[in-house]
């Protein structure tokens, strides 16, 4: 056997493997020794039909099959040989051969090449803040404005006011797409529409119709109406003003906190507060961590798993979508930049993960399968859901194995803390308009 490879372009590579004709004409013989045993017909006693019959009908059809059986038993070889892997679906041409040998053409992508995941000049910023009076302070106000209740009031509209309003939207005199809406409720003040928005409806009372000048920010999520000059006529149905909640025993214990006190009440937000830092700061750090690993590790990736990568985002996505009531399809070409990202970060953590010999520790995997099993009725029958099929057991350890493998890198690069505040850490980002 004979192999020879040629670069195509990138991961793409042309391999040709000539082979001894007597191999097909052994191996047609086998097939048409075996078909003769097997065939029926007319004429002839069952498994007594001569071969060259046998060969006069199905000859064709058989030879092909020959073919197919060779390539199917050496192309392993021929990979093996050179060391190669396939990815994805190769394409197999057999070509006609001489008295003496044939060959076929097989045309596939590889993955890249990895000896080393260089870290050595990895260096991050872990956020670190401690969380303080005044941020306790801050989020009882904020569990105070999500217990608040509301009432009508017969004034003008002002900061801090929940109104409900009928509205609708023109650019260039025309309605543009989700621009109207009836008896939409806004809070004034919370920033979820654009800019100047929520300030033309302070002073307004309820009954009353105005009209609002505004321009569509330039960063809008809607390219149409990106920088783009509107005019909403707005007419307000209701003026609600807002009242909070005192911070006494019934409110206290709401929360859970049994003894009722204010002490224990401060104490328990603390607790809460510290864990969702440190979740918050896990998940940045990590984040960090493989955006850096991919930022200094420059690989190539595989044409078909970034298009699949990308299908299967798409389909995510759509799902996601669906689950909220809105059936859209969507292309999985505007996916592939993110795709390609996953597939080159998948490979370099691949490489880690076997060059370092890491595996899912079973006792971390038992724990997190318990603690989403918390979340059931009969949480031991989840448990045992689980572990029932490798697929699912799989998802879970490779969920275990990605912390597991940051927390090893972090082990092997520069890791400075910069000191924040609890706030600046944890904060979301607005991503509302109207």
């Amino acid at each position: 056997m004979q192999v020879t490879v040629e670069e195509i372009q990138g991961l793409e590579r042309k391999m040709v493997v000539t082979l001894p004709q007597k191999m097909v004409e052994a191996e047609t013989q086998q097939k048409l020794r075996k078909l003769a045993n097997e065939i029926n017909i007319k004429g002839f006693r069952p498994g007594k039909v001569p071969v060259n019959v046998v060969k006069q009908r199905f000859g064709a059809t058989v030879t092909q099959d020959a073919l197919e059986s060779i390539v199917n038993k050496t192309l392993p070889e021929a990979l093996n040989e050179k060391k190669l892997s396939i990815v994805g679906t190769p394409q197999i041409e057999i070509h006609e051969g001489d008295d003496n040998e044939f060959s076929y053409t097989v045309v596939f992508e590889t993955y890249p090449e990895i000896k080393q995941v260089s870290l050595d000049a990895i260096s991050i910023e872990k956020p670190t803040a401690e969380i303080t009076e005044d941020d306790i302070e801050h989020m009882i106000a904020a569990l105070r404005q999500q217990r608040k209740t509301w009432a009508v009031v017969e004034r003008v509209a002002q900061e801090g006011d929940r109104v409900t309003m009928d509205f609708v939207g023109k650019m260039n005199g025309l309605e543009f797409e989700d621009g109207s809406a009836s008896n939409q409720i806004l809070e004034l003040g919370s920033g979820r529409f654009i800019a100047g928005f929520e300030q033309g409806l302070q002073g307004k009372m309820a009954g009353e119709t105005t009209t609002l000048n505004l321009t569509f920010p330039e960063n809008y999520h809607k390219a149409k109406l990106s920088g783009q000059p509107v005019e909403f006529t707005v007419t307000l149905q209701k003026v609600e003003q807002a009242t909070l909640p005192k911070i006494d025993e019934a409110f206290i214990k709401s929360f859970e906190v049994e003894d009722g006190t204010l002490e224990a009440f401060r104490a328990n937000i603390k607790d809460n507060m510290a864990s969702q830092l440190a979740s918050v700061v896990k998940d940045q750090v990590k984040k960090m961590v493989l955006e850096a690993v991919l930022a200094h590790n420059k690989i190539d990736a595989p044409n078909s798993m970034v298009d699949s990568e990308a299908k299967h985002l798409a389909k995510m996505t759509e799902n996601d979508y669906r689950s909220r009531g809105q059936d859209i399809r969507l292309e999985s070409e505007t996916f592939k930049a993110q795709a390609l990202k996953r597939v080159q970060l998948g490979l370099l953590i691949g490489k880690i993960i076997s060059n370092n010999k890491l595996e899912a520790n079973p006792e971390k995997v038992l724990a997190h399968i318990e603690n989403l099993a918390s979340n059931y009725e009969e949480p031991e029958s989840v448990v045992k859901w689980f572990y029932a099929q490798d697929d699912r057991l799989n998802e879970i350890k490779t969920q275990i194995l990605e912390d597991d493998v940051v927390d090893w890198i972090l082990t092997q690069i520069t890791v400075n803390e910069k000191t924040s505040t609890f706030n600046d850490i944890v904060k979301p980002q607005s991503t509302y308009f109207a």
